[in-house]
């Protein structure tokens, strides 16, 4: 079984136009983008008002959501790799 790479991006602001947009473009520009997933995990909405976990959490964009969508597990407590490395703290 063949692994297809992927790689993630995690923006602390609009997915559009940040960190993410400038790596694909240059991923593009010198054609080693193919055979790989790029997945830009930042927001692509007016952000929601509240406490810094709060925000995260809304967006998916804390610790949990990450792993999971990162992992693409439904539930990281099941899955002891993943929880032994896993904090809730994580990025905050």
């Amino acid at each position: 079984m063949q692994f297809k790479l992927k790689i993630f991006v995690l923006e602390d602001h609009s997915a559009v136009g940040g960190l993410g947009d400038k790596i694909i473009n240059e991923l593009v520009e010198i054609r080693e983008i193919s055979g790989r997933d790029f997945i830009n995990l930042g927001l692509t909405e007016y952000p929601e008002c509240g406490t810094t976990w709060e925000v995260l959490n809304y967006h998916k964009l804390d610790g949990k959501s990450l792993a999971q969508r990162i992992s693409g597990k439904a539930s990281i407590e099941e899955v002891d790799e993943i929880k032994e490395n896993y904090t809730e703290d994580a990025p905050q």
